[in-house]
């Protein structure tokens, strides 16, 4: 896919790699976007409200998820589970078929603010 996602509050919007040009907007319901990924058909968007939400193109449903006790900076997604970073000094590793937390990884002395895999 040769799309890049940029979020700021309370929209998402789409660019085409190929022309650079701007292709939608995607309007949400939520605040400040901090952190986005893509796992397949889905859209993973991390907020300043500890929020994940989940943006399913295909069946155009969204989810939320609870768990952070802080803004969600960071999203990482590997293989069938994805991982969040937050302001709560932990990392959260997510099952991405359940969409349910599968584990919440220890505690840094100050906010997680970056994820890579």
């Amino acid at each position: 896919d040769r799309t890049l996602y940029g979020g700021s509050y309370g929209c998402i919007k789409t660019w085409d790699l190929n022309t650079f040009e701007c292709t939608g907007t995607i309007q949400v319901e939520f605040g400040s976007i901090y952190s986005i990924a893509v796992a397949g058909k889905r859209l993973l968007v991390g907020t300043f409200e500890n929020l994940i939400y989940v943006v399913d193109f295909e069946s155009k449903e969204n989810y939320c998820l609870h768990g952070h006790q802080g803004a969600v900076y960071s999203l990482c997604v590997c293989g069938d589970r994805f991982f969040s970073s937050s302001y709560d000094t932990t990392i959260r590793m997510w099952n991405l078929a359940t969409l349910r937390c599968i584990e919440t990884i220890g505690k840094h002395n100050s906010s997680v603010e970056a994820l890579v895999h």
